[in-house]
């Protein structure tokens, strides 16, 4: 797909897990001029080390963060360390 703009730390999203308050600014949202095949032009991109990725907290984060881009038609895309250095 065709990249028409890529945004460093677009926005931050003011959600709530349970009672307790939780901020998020991704790292990059990623616009194309074509839907991709998911139909949608933008993803939204955490890159993180693998090894916090992992860790059942921040799993919890970001499944919570994936779930709100989701309801509002974004893609949600983890970018790990081993991901990008395995040649994506």
């Amino acid at each position: 797909p065709d990249v028409t703009a890529v945004k460093a730390q677009p926005h931050t999203l003011h959600l709530r897990s349970g009672s307790a308050a939780v901020r998020y600014t991704p790292d990059f949202a990623i616009e194309r001029a074509a839907p991709s095949g998911d139909g949608r032009r933008t993803t939204i991109v955490e890159v993180k080390p693998e090894v916090f990725a992992g860790e059942p907290e921040q799993a919890q984060r970001l499944r919570l963060v994936a779930a709100a881009y989701d309801h509002v038609g974004l893609a949600f895309m983890l970018a790990t360390d081993t991901w990008i250095h395995g040649g994506c």
